[in-house]
């Protein structure tokens, strides 16, 4: 009852503590008295931590006193910070520990005091990274710098501690760090920072064209390149991919690089050479060997250009283009005499030379003889070579020959073989042996004999070389034909044909242009005298 005034508070006091005394009984003897329960006040909660310049409700409940309300009050007073009437602490500004008191309204000595402990807030200075761009796949470190509190960082990094760096690790995007920092009293403050990811440079391509220019031209350099910015030395200045850009006059030969930086600061390089030459170049030789063939043989040409860079070498008469070839040579199989020209040019101009490939016809024998080739000692024995295409020599002792023309060996004592060589004129040869036998003149036995004994007989040389024996004194018409080549060489004879008409001794025969044999006359001795024939045969040696 607040509102009555103290007039009236103060006329109750006595009339509660009367209806005390006959609640108990008073005035009437009897047992003794219980005094009532003392009041008491409680603060919820009773400690607390508190950011400085911060506000925190408080609240208190009180037991055995009516009204149930309090006075709030700070016992180091404003400079432990403000309570209003309704328990809301105000901290102060300077941290420390501080007193809340909460006094009964209905009984003074009914109290309670709070412990306050007043923290600083959490603060954060810097929280920054070493590097805020990255390349795909590189990595930073964080540094926080912070006070009055305990710091994490999300992204996986948790705890980190104030001015001491922490690595990211390596990073495949864009990624934004949160930096927490919290106090005791559970204040936090935050900071973010966002580490950029951005694609390494790559460069695909870098090449000038032409890659060799006469002094005083230009080139125009083209890269091909993704992840970043090109730019080129030698004053050539940004380079965009896939365009090309002149490297302006040059009077010698430059070596430009490509560099391609991407955001991160990260760059990649690529250099292209100009060549710039200043004169032609120079053939210091150009061969063929051998330079005369054999009709259906190669030759070899061969090359060594010096001088200043060469664009291009071609050889003409259908060999091409030979600027690729390494070992400086090329093969060639003409069919005729034929010059070729090599043809070496740079910017500068060409230059020329020639190297001529002659063809001669392959080197033939037709014939080797000897006539006789077989001589008594001391005899002679004319060699005659027959060949075209070629120089021909004989060997041993004779020399020099001409075809078709007949040489004599001169007087020989033992067989000599001969041995004709034909040379043209690329050196290739043809060769051919021949031996003159040389017989000391003894009888050897002619292979096999007659098929009988004869006196009186014809002996006919054969158009075949061989010989028609026939007739004599016998008794057989049988003739018989001598084969020199028989028995490996020593001759033999045989029993030739169906034999005469009759037994003839001392005929007469003759070689016929036919080729065919007459034998006639001569006598048959069995016959009556005068036994004298009139008769003839003819032999045909193709039937025998």
């Amino acid at each position: 009852m607040k509102w009555l005034g103290r007039p009236v508070l103060s006329c109750l006091v006595p009339l509660l503590a009367i209806l005390a005394l006959l609640a108990c009984g008073g005035g009437g003897g009897g047992g003794a008295s219980t005094p009532p329960p003392s009041a008491s006040v409680t603060i919820t909660p009773s400690t607390a931590t508190v950011t400085a310049s911060t506000t925190r409700q408080f609240a208190a409940t009180v037991a055995n006193a009516s009204p149930q309300t309090v006075t709030w009050s700070v016992q180091e007073g404003t400079a432990g910070g403000t309570i209003d009437s309704n328990g809301l602490y105000t901290a102060p500004a300077a941290p420390g520990t501080y007193h809340v008191v909460a006094t009964s309204t209905a009984v003074s000595t009914a109290a309670m005091t709070a412990t306050i402990t007043v923290v600083a807030p959490p603060a954060i200075t810097t929280f920054i990274a070493a590097k805020n761009t990255l390349s795909t796949g590189h990595g930073t470190s964080l540094t926080a710098v912070f006070s009055s509190g305990t710091a994490s960082v999300n992204q996986g990094i948790g705890t980190v501690s104030s001015g001491v760096p922490v690595v990211t690790g390596n990073l495949s995007a864009t990624t934004t760090y949160l930096l927490s920092v919290t106090n005791a009293a559970g204040t936090t403050v935050t900071s973010q920072l966002t580490i950029t990811v951005v694609p390494i440079p790559v460069i695909s391509g870098f090449s000038a064209n032409p890659a060799v220019i006469g002094s005083g031209g230009s080139s125009t350099l083209m890269g091909t390149f993704s992840g970043g910015t090109g730019a080129v030395d030698h004053g050539v200045g940004t380079l965009a991919s896939g365009a090309g850009i002149s490297t302006g006059a040059l009077n010698a030969t430059t070596v430009f690089t490509l560099t391609v930086t991407n955001a991160a600061g990260d760059a990649v390089s690529a250099a292209a050479t100009v060549t710039v030459v200043t004169a032609p170049p120079v053939i210091s030789a150009f061969t063929a060997t051998p330079a005369t063939i054999t009709l259906g043989n190669s030759s070899t040409l061969a090359w060594t250009v010096s001088g200043q860079a060469v664009s291009s070498l071609t050889i003409d008469q259908g060999v091409g283009d030979v600027t690729a070839i390494a070992s400086a040579t090329a093969q060639v199989t003409p069919t005729t005499a034929t010059t070729y020209t090599l043809t070496a040019t740079n910017p500068m101009g060409s230059t020329q030379a020639t190297a001529t490939v002659n063809v001669v016809f392959a080197p033939s024998i037709a014939s080797f003889t000897a006539s006789p080739t077989t001589i008594t000692p001391n005899a002679t024995s004319m060699l005659t070579p027959v060949f075209a295409q070629g120089t021909g020599v004989i060997t041993p002792g004779i020399g020099t020959v001409l075809s078709g023309v007949g040489i004599s060996t001169g007087p020989l004592t033992a067989g000599t073989t001969y041995t004709l060589t034909v040379t043209n004129g690329a050196q290739d040869s043809v060769t051919q042996q021949l031996t003159v036998h040389v017989d000391p003149g003894t009888f050897t036995s002619a292979g096999n004999a007659m098929s009988a004994a004869r006196i009186g007989h014809t002996c006919t040389l054969l158009a075949n070389g061989k010989v028609l024996v026939a007739g004599g004194s016998n008794t057989t018409a049988m003739a018989d034909e001598f084969d020199p080549a028989a028995f490996a060489g020593t001759g033999g004879f045989s029993v030739s044909g169906n034999g005469m008409a009759s037994v003839r001794d001392y005929p007469s025969a003759v070689l016929l242009p036919s080729g065919k044999v007459l034998v006639l006359g001569g006598y048959n001795p069995a016959l009556p005298l005068p036994r004298q024939l009139d008769s003839a045969d003819l032999y045909d040696p193709a039937t025998h």
